[in-house]
């Protein structure tokens, strides 16, 4: 049968003051470093944890957040190239812009010379009309 809560308490704390009397830089004393606490919980609440547990949970604990991190980090090298590649395409845009805004501007430039032109020819005509009638009527 094994030991009483009570008799496991009574030796956590002899083994506690064995390694205190090792002195604060003592190899055991760092080895042991958060035990006690462990080993405290486990009496009282029944558990059977150990500092290796905790250990080897912490370290799956790490790998899975590096590999979250390894694909956050491809995600945001994938998003980077998307964006260059927007931004290629905003220069595209923009610059075929540009080149529709020359030419809307041509052609403006065109139509208001052509304007103008049709105004003469029409000045030019109703002058003619005026000849050709003061002729008719002289």
């Amino acid at each position: 049968m094994g030991a009483t809560k009570e008799q496991e308490r009574k030796a956590l704390e002899q083994i506690r003051k064995i390694v205190e009397g090792l002195g604060a830089d003592s190899y055991i004393g760092m080895a042991f470093e958060g035990c006690f606490e462990i080993a405290r919980d486990n009496i009282e609440n029944d558990w059977g944890c150990s500092m290796k547990q905790r250990a080897l949970e912490a370290e799956e604990k790490a790998v899975h957040l590096e590999d979250i991190v390894d694909a956050y980090e491809r995600g945001e090298e994938k998003t980077q190239e998307e964006i260059a590649g927007l931004r290629e395409q905003l220069e595209v845009v923009r610059n075929q812009q540009k080149e529709s805004d020359n030419q809307i501007t041509q052609m403006w430039n065109k139509y208001r010379e052509q304007e103008d032109r049709a105004e003469a020819a029409e000045q030019t005509i109703i002058q003619l009309k005026a000849k050709l009638y003061d002729l008719m009527t002289a």
